[in-house]
């Protein structure tokens, strides 16, 4: 016998999980705005997302202050303490592969 209460539930979850990208206003450097949501920074750019799913990156540069500000006050690192983190860490001896290798 189906669960009809089951199968509505199951269903609606999977098509709620498919909805539209939920972001904010976002406000480049000359004033135009835009709907999208933060997916994370790419050294000095920022990577968003838009309602269709597709993304773009921007450099932080061209996003307004307010926006560079609310960017960088997140916690997320700087576009320089990013790339200056991945310098502190130390180079390993020796790379193995084990297994097979596709090229």
């Amino acid at each position: 016998m189906i669960n009809y209460g089951l199968a509505l539930a199951i269903i609606g979850a999977l098509l709620g999980t498919a909805g539209p990208v939920c972001g904010r206003t976002w406000t480049n450097a000359i004033g135009r705005t835009f709907e999208a949501e933060f997916v994370r920074m790419d050294g000095a750019n920022v990577i968003l997302a838009l309602a269709n799913s597709r993304t773009f990156s921007m450099p932080l540069a061209e996003m307004s202050a307010g926006d560079q500000a609310l960017l960088l006050a997140s916690g997320r690192p700087s576009p320089a303490a990013a790339v200056a983190s991945t310098f502190s860490r130390p180079w390993p001896r020796e790379v193995r592969l084990d297994g097979p290798v596709a090229c």
